[in-house]
């Protein structure tokens, strides 16, 4: 089953039914095809811990605003890196 996803880490999303606004943080898919995200909201300047994230399903999003990463034509930071040129003890 190929992933197909209407929306890209990074991208902020709205749930059209609660209101719910955040950044896509994660995907998933199950075996029967249903995808979701991850999606974190903006931290205020009040909080003092994260704000939880919640799974919401691909259909129940709108895009609000596209990764900045997109948009800018940069890669993502992380994933495979180059083998380190040395050592370092844990």
């Amino acid at each position: 089953m190929k992933f197909e996803s209407n929306f890209k880490l990074g991208s902020v999303v709205e749930d059209v039914i609660t209101g719910f606004k955040g950044k896509v943080i994660a995907h998933c898919i199950f075996l029967n095809g249903c995808v979701q995200h991850e999606v974190m909201p903006e931290m205020t300047d009040k909080q003092t811990e994260y704000p939880k994230a919640k799974w919401i399903d691909d259909e129940q999003l709108r895009l609000v605003k596209p990764t900045e990463i997109e948009s800018s034509g940069e890669k993502p930071p992380g994933g495979p890196h180059n083998t380190p040129t040395e050592r370092s003890m844990p």
